[in-house]
Parts: structure tokens; sequence; C-alpha cells
């Protein structure tokens, strides 16, 4: 089963307190988890609803930051990698031993990077 595969840790992470933890809980508990798998449910008609952008430039300023461990990062890297040709204007950073949760992880990081990039429109 995928849950015998979690990591239990001694301690949470600095970024993740027991109250975040509690809300997070409380609010899977009463909404269940359907909306957020119904995301990945949907993956497939993503390419069929932006099938009229295909091969065109991203025209508005662009960041992408990923965490270099996150799945999307790691299976986007070719896009990633084409990311400074298809922009008009756009940054892409990829923050070293991070998964998911750059922002949570690295919060004065990730602002930092905000910071400077709406500084420079």
């Amino acid at each position: 089963m995928l849950r015998d595969r979690f990591v239990l840790p001694d301690q949470l992470p600095g970024w993740l307190t027991e109250d975040d933890l509690d809300f997070y809980t409380a609010e899977f508990e009463r909404s269940g988890f359907r909306g957020p798998l119904n995301r990945y449910r949907n993956v497939d008609r993503d390419w069929k609803d932006l099938t009229a952008w295909r091969g065109l430039p991203i025209s508005v300023p662009s960041l992408f930051i990923g965490g270099e461990k996150d799945g999307p990062t790691i299976w986007g890297a070719g896009a990633i990698a084409r990311y400074p040709r298809r922009c008009r204007i756009c940054a892409a950073v990829i923050s070293s031993r991070l998964r998911s949760l750059v922002q949570q992880e690295r919060p004065d990081r990730v602002n930092e990077l905000l910071t400077n990039f709406l500084g420079s429109m």
C-alpha cells in the first residue's frame, strides 16, 4: 500500500508546526481528498484545453520557482530548459535539495526571488 511507503519523522521539519498539521488534517477530514486528487485526474484534459496555445511563446512576465527534487521539476526538466527561449520576460529558478513546498521550506528565498522579479518589471 502507498501509505506503507510514507516515512513518519521523529519530529516535524522547521517549516511545519503542529498547528499547521492540525489545520491541514481538519480541512482534509472536513472536505476529503477528492478535490486535490481531481487536479491530477484532470491533467490529460489540459492537453486538449491548451491546444490553441501550443507552440506559442508565453507573452506575460513569468517566474518559475521549483524544488530540485520535486516530481514536476524533474519530469518537466526539458520544458524548463526551454523556458528562456519561450518567454518574453521570464526566469527559472531551481532550488536545490527542495521538493514541492519551496514556499514553506524557504519562504525568505522565495520572497526575495519574487521581489527581485517584480522589481525588474
